[in-house]
């Protein structure tokens, strides 16, 4: 370093000791890489400088990408009135590096500030000139650059100490990739004002609606309550702690398309560059040969300085697509490039500049140009991916984009105002597909949160996705939306047969399986519901636990794995604390696992009690808390408690199956066996939320009644659908005990000791419910008889 404190060019100074840079009496706003980025030029004026030095020099032992020195020149270029065309200081040598040219003045005099010139009573010296192309509102900004808001960068997301802060963190991705972060954009800002007209043409098939999808419907299992977690802003998601530890890469080419960034100095058009982000995450998920990170774990990004090392190691993925957006006047400008995250080798890169018109050209040469380079196999399906459009109208896909922005604030007001522009798209495009589906998204959305009152809205949801299809029959979101339209109403097969459709269209969805999962679970199928979410979290790294673990824990729960299911819902309660079925869930868990002798030594009821009395304190008139309650209290072999809970719960919810089977066993477990039978004979006529978990009840009412035929089909068909629940293996092994059918009884309680080799018949007695003592000793017997002790 020049022992010089004050290195002098034009009207600017180098203060090296203080790190600023002085134009006339006042500082300029650079953040501190770009500083660095100047004094090394200026301390080699005269000689070519290499990205390769800048990096060694500023980045020491740091892999950063083009664009983070792009910003930093783009940067000093506008605090000095630069022009990378016409350079008075900075010249780009094409494809070798820099160069400082101007006059250098070394001096030890330091610059007086203009307070200390105020302060002295002394004359101003200098005079401020005018700078070229920069307004003097921008000269007098925060440290923000005028190209690139702080917000805009990217931050790694592994842990750092705060003493240690990341080289290159306050910058973003590069503006101009193709030509190596050396011409850095000269537009003005006010060149950059959006407008109505200059949105583009034809949308390609299910482009942004496809993404959109990703993350859209996280559901609770039971549907009245499926869409809590959207409630969950965007920043809750972006805040949570990321993982250190490092994902295994597929099997195949894997890929993770990081938000572009905005570079139109207009936060508000943010909507363009999520979108067009949206419909690459897309078009690459629907192809089978890729492995491709889902929209909300990539948008964890956005606004950070990022290691693409970093994102390999986090994602699980080798290749990484970063990129820009520029919108000015009629134009559009979007750089790219894809870097093989493993080596920080840049396999390809581009810069293009094209009409508004040529947009969805421009982004199925963008997802060719990937499918090239990697040297994907295509269906004839994805191959015509690359070439449909949806609608010709440029005032209609602008609205769909600002639909997108709205929907995704995930409010009543949002959704209003979302539902609003897809209305609107459709009135200027009739055939506008990817429209269609978004706005039955919306109804679908407020008849889960509960955001309206009218009795058909699920209805007018189901219409519009039916429409979309008519239209396009290759949109997963309309399929996926569908199917959760389905569930609502209790199709259960229709609604599988739909998600199934919505993954093969778009195999790396993670919203589709999200969405399956849900459909799975109330349809009885926890396994393959497990199935499904492993794939939710494979391709959703960065997925917050609320996304899936509500769905987690209940399949856990549901085939047998109760200790992983607590550990679910407990994490995903310390996330949502207010997530009031995540509270009854885990209750349930607590108890089944206490009924199942597979709970911690010596741990009692109390635990499951505190569950469902928080839930119970979110809301006193949602009849699952009641009947969860009253099974507690019937286990604590409180009768009259227990029976008035379940009373309380049939109040409410008299045409449920859930609470009609209920009351039946709370009421057999008494001996009051005749209003018992009365009640499972209700139960059977009604159709359940989830199907056949009602049986779970029914058949065990009907044998501590007596009634052992009448108890085993119930029975058989609960374990059909739910195999790995103990205690209804313990039922159905007394029934074929009393049937005498011995080597059917001798089967269940094989399947018993299966899913707990030490369980114990004494400790069964003392924990059933059997009010009679002569029933349960009879009960003990048929349990003996068939081979447990």
């Amino acid at each position: 370093m020049s022992p010089d404190r004050h290195l002098r060019f034009g009207e600017f100074s180098l203060d090296q000791r203080n790190a600023c840079v002085w134009h006339g009496s006042e500082t300029l706003k650079l953040k501190p890489k770009a500083f660095d980025v100047l004094r090394y030029l200026v301390e080699h004026s005269g000689q070519l400088v290499s990205k390769d030095d800048l990096w060694r020099a500023i980045w020491p032992d740091v892999a950063v990408t083009d664009g983070v020195l792009a910003v930093c020149l783009t940067e000093i270029r506008q605090a000095l009135g630069d022009d990378a065309k016409n350079p008075r200081y900075i010249e780009t040598v094409h494809r070798r590096g820099y160069r400082f040219i101007g006059t250098i003045v070394r001096s030890q005099h330091p610059v007086v500030s203009r307070e200390e010139q105020l302060a002295n009573e002394q004359e101003v010296s200098s005079v401020m000139p005018v700078r070229t192309g920069i307004q003097e509102s921008q000269a007098q900004a925060s440290d923000e650059s005028p190209w690139m808001p702080a917000s805009a960068g990217m931050t790694p997301l592994s842990s750092l100490d705060e003493a240690q802060r990341n080289p290159g963190e306050e910058y973003g991705q590069a503006e101009d990739i193709n030509r190596e972060a050396e011409e850095p954009p000269s537009f003005s800002p006010s060149s950059l004002e959006p407008t109505a007209s200059s949105l583009l043409q034809h949308s390609p098939t299910s482009r942004v609606t496809r993404s959109v999808v990703l993350a859209a419907v996280l559901l609770l299992i039971t549907i009245v309550l499926t869409v809590q977690y959207l409630s969950l802003p965007t920043s809750s998601i972006q805040s949570l702690t990321p993982s250190a530890q490092s994902l295994p890469l597929p099997d195949k080419p894997s890929i993770i398309v990081l938000p572009l960034v905005n570079l139109s100095n207009d936060p508000e058009q943010d909507y363009f560059s999520d979108g067009l982000t949206e419909v690459l995450t897309g078009d690459l998920s629907r192809i089978s040969s890729l492995f491709v990170i889902a929209r909300n774990s990539a948008f964890t990004y956005k606004g950070k300085a990022v290691k693409v090392q970093d994102v390999s190691k986090e994602m699980g993925v080798r290749y990484v697509l970063e990129g820009s957006v520029q919108k000015a006047d009629q134009r559009v400008r979007i750089n790219v490039q894809l870097i093989d995250a493993t080596t920080g080798y840049h396999v390809w890169s581009e810069q293009y500049d094209r009409p508004f018109k040529d947009i969805f050209a421009l982004q199925d040469e963008i997802v060719r140009k990937i499918v090239t380079t990697l040297k994907l196999q295509l269906t004839l399906q994805e191959q015509g991916i690359l070439v449909r459009k949806h609608t010709n109208n440029v005032e209609a896909y602008d609205a769909f984009l600002r639909g997108l922005e709205y929907f995704w604030r995930i409010s009543k007001e949002g959704n209003t105002q979302a539902r609003q522009m897809y209305e609107k798209a459709i009135e200027l495009d009739p055939q506008y597909a990817d429209a269609y589906a978004q706005l039955g998204f919306t109804y679908f959305m407020e008849a889960s949160l509960s955001w309206g009152a009218d009795p058909q809205t699920l209805e007018r949801a189901l219409a519009f996705e039916q429409r979309a299809l008519v239209l396009n029959d290759s949109l997963p979101l309309a399929y996926t939306v569908l199917g959760l339209v389905y569930v609502r109403q209790q199709q259960y097969d229709q609604a599988i047969a739909a998600g199934e459709r919505a993954i093969a269209l778009a195999p790396n969805n993670a919203g589709a399986y999200v969405a399956q999962a849900d459909a799975l679970s109330i349809a009885g199928r926890p396994e393959d519901a497990l199935r499904a979410l492993a794939h939710v979290r494979r391709l959703n790294p960065r997925a917050p636990p609320p996304s899936y673990a509500y769905e987690l824990g209940w399949a856990y729960r549901a085939t047998g794995r109760y200790a992983e299911a607590i550990t679910t819902l407990q994490e995903f309660l310390s996330r949502k604390p207010d997530a009031m079925a995540a509270h009854l869930d885990l209750a349930i868990s607590y108890w089944w696992q206490w009924l199942s002798q597979q709970s911690p030594a010596g741990q009692t009821l109390e635990p499951a009690m505190a569950a469902v009395q928080r839930a119970l304190a979110f809301n006193d008139s949602w009849y699952p808390n009641h009947m969860v309650l009253g099974y507690i209290h019937l286990y604590q072999q409180q009768y009259d408690q227990a029976l008035a809970e379940v009373e309380r719960a049939v109040s409410l919810a008299p045409h449920e199956a859930e609470s009609q089977a209920t009351l039946a066993m709370v009421l057999s477990c008494m001996g009051r066996t005749e209003e018992a039978l009365e009640a499972a004979a209700q139960a059977l006529r009604l159709k359940p939320r989830t199907r056949d978990t009602h049986l779970g009840a029914v058949g065990p009412a009907y044998a501590i009644a007596g009634r052992y035929e009448e108890a085993r089909d119930p029975l058989r068909r609960y374990l059909s659908r739910y195999p790995n629940i103990l205690f209804v293996h313990l039922s159905l092994a007394a029934v074929y005990s009393e049937l005498g059918q011995e080597a059917e009884a001798r089967a269940e309680a094989a399947e018993v000791l299966r899913l707990n080799p030490n369980f114990s018949l004494e400790v069964h007695k003392q924990r059933a419910p059997i009010k009679d003592p002569a029933v349960l000793e009879r009960h003990i017997a048929a349990l003996r008889k068939a081979g447990l002790k």
